[in-house]
């Protein structure tokens, strides 16, 4: 039978050399690997499209129901421009962010910096609606999304009000 060899950190081999003569480790080493294969092996059988194809659907799906996060941002961004929290480089910074690029680092900058210590809100608020990066992944883009809108139309008011004042 063919040898593999294996690397273990220090802290897992003073274990094993704890446990060598009451477990085969031969044997726990075959079924984890094999049950590791087994689970590649069905993931793989769906091929590109077909993963394609439903990262596609559940990306409408969630989207349909991300309506509630949408406007918790759209309130919180409203919010921070009626509080005059925002000094107004910010806001310039995060209109010209529109449209939110999800890999765009510098654009998650802006808005992290601008929402501050309003984050733990979000979180409190996905918590509140049982939204969590495993169940709803683009959850932080669509509060983000409505984040922006909210900025833009808030900030939209305070100009016309500007304007009119004149």
């Amino acid at each position: 039978m063919p040898k593999l060899a294996i690397y273990v950190p220090k802290p897992a081999m003073r274990e094993i050399e704890r446990w060598r003569h009451q477990i085969n480790f031969s044997q726990v080493f075959m079924r984890a690997i094999t049950e590791e294969i087994h689970q590649r092996s069905r993931a793989v059988e769906g091929g590109d499209e077909k993963w394609a194809a439903a990262a596609a659907f559940y990306r409408r799906k969630l989207a349909e129901n991300s309506a509630s996060l949408v406007d918790f941002g759209y309130q919180l961004g409203g919010q921070h421009i009626l509080d005059c929290r925002l000094s107004p480089e910010t806001i310039r910074r995060l209109l010209a962010i529109e449209p939110l690029d999800a890999s765009r680092q510098q654009d998650w900058e802006a808005i992290e910096e601008a929402i501050g210590s309003d984050g733990s809100k979000l979180e409190a608020r996905a918590q509140q609606l049982g939204v969590d990066d495993l169940s709803h992944p683009t959850w932080r883009t669509a509060i983000a999304r409505g984040y922006l809108a909210g900025v833009a139309a808030a900030w939209k008011r305070v100009c016309d009000q500007i304007r009119s004042a004149r």
